[in-house]
């Protein structure tokens, strides 16, 4: 009897033994199953991307410019941002410009701004670039070459990359840099002025410089990408036709208003002085000067109804306490007039309209604090050409 219950109990350590192996070789042949789908879709996404991709193929001169858009016809829904039934269109040329007629014989006014010049939410035919173009009835080929997030380093960067090697120098009459609140950014920052042409492996390995290789290149990212672009404005909902929620929505942040304006004493010119920016601002002019010797150039520094200023006394600031976006705007400002008045050059002169000290726009003209709906960019067109005529444009 005791060496039946031996030979039993080493059967069933036989059977025990044979039941867990056959499930572990079971979990093998899943986690092996998993694995080589995992692989196979690996190589089905590598040969999406290297048949459907850029990553082989020529591109043009504006695919080394961040965040700049080539070839893109999109119609997007902004109901969500205001009120318009239709989706609008935006268009972008081979080159990465937008509204160019390429009509031969026009003299080219070039726009050059961040997304308030892009206006990506404002349909072709009634961003401030086009219904400045009517205006001159046509006279001019308008052509916007701005980049949605470019500051002034983005604008000399594309100047010297972009606009001088697909614009003819002979055709361009005036060049309109819109300043905004981009330049913010870079007040009291440190940033290179030499080697444009030249991106080090620091740069090229931060997020934003990724994104822009990914985009231009990954056809998968830019699907993505693009019903991304298509839908975010969506998150602005909450604050569509809500004026009490005292909030504003902004590239996916929101900027509370306060339920009193701030008044603010102007400061000390002596406390804002920014010498890099301030060589910046002077590089541009002079690097513009030096691609188009014969254009005109324009400098317009934005207006936002949420900042109100009293040359000399006060800004009215109706954000938070905490949010000093008014102050800086003011600084920035500041310190590119200090540049416009002591440059001079024997060709030409700049013009410099200073915007954010009229009140031109209103909150109801903007559909978040920056960006203006359709009604606001035609009272731009007409703020620039109402003074570009005075100054005998």
């Amino acid at each position: 009897m005791h060496y039946m219950n031996i030979i039993n109990y080493d059967t069933l350590n036989k059977v025990v033994y044979r039941m867990n192996n056959n499930k572990h070789k079971k979990k093998l042949e899943k986690i092996k199953i998993v694995y080589i789908n995992i692989f196979n879709l690996i190589i089905l996404l590598l040969m999406s991307e290297i048949i459907l991709g850029n990553w082989l193929t020529r591109k043009p001169i504006v695919s080394k410019i961040p965040a700049a858009k080539y070839n893109v016809n999109m119609k997007i829904d902004v109901n969500s941002l205001y009120e318009r039934e239709e989706k609008i269109d935006y268009i972008r040329d081979k080159n990465g410009y937008r509204s160019n007629k390429a009509k031969n014989s026009s003299k080219i006014v070039l726009t050059v701004g961040g997304s308030t010049t892009d206006e990506r939410y404002v349909s072709e035919g009634e961003t401030w670039t086009d219904q400045l173009e009517k205006l001159f009835k046509e006279k001019y080929n308008f052509v916007n070459g701005a980049v949605d997030g470019h500051s002034s380093y983005g604008h000399l960067y594309s100047l010297e990359n972009w606009y001088s090697k697909t614009l003819e120098k002979e055709k361009i009459h005036s060049i309109i840099y819109y300043f905004g609140i981009n330049d913010i950014r870079l007040l009291g920052e440190d940033f290179r002025l030499n080697d444009f042409d030249k991106i080090t492996f620091r740069e090229r390995i931060k997020p934003y410089f990724i994104k822009h290789t990914l985009y231009k290149n990954s056809f998968i990212y830019k699907k993505i990408s693009d019903i991304k672009n298509i839908y975010s404005s969506s998150n602005s909902e909450k604050y569509k036709n809500n004026k009490k929620s005292k909030s504003i929505f902004q590239h996916k942040r929101f900027f509370n208003l306060s339920n009193k304006d701030t008044i603010i004493s102007i400061p000390n010119k002596r406390n804002i002085e920014n010498k890099k920016y301030s060589i910046l601002i002077k590089k541009l002019i002079h690097k513009t000067h030096e691609y188009f010797p014969n254009s005109n150039i324009i400098f317009v520094q934005q207006q936002i109804p949420y900042c109100e200023y009293e040359e000399n006394t006060f800004i009215k600031n109706s954000f938070d306490k905490g949010i000093t976006i008014c102050q800086k705007l003011f600084n920035a400002y500041e310190t590119q007039k200090a540049v416009f008045k002591n440059y001079t050059n024997n060709k030409k002169s700049v013009i410099v309209l200073e915007m954010y000290k009229e009140k031109i726009l209103t909150q109801d003209d903007m559909y978040d604090y920056i960006h203006t709906k359709p009604r606001g960019s035609k009272k731009i067109a007409n703020y620039i050409f109402k003074n570009l005529i005075i100054n005998e444009f």
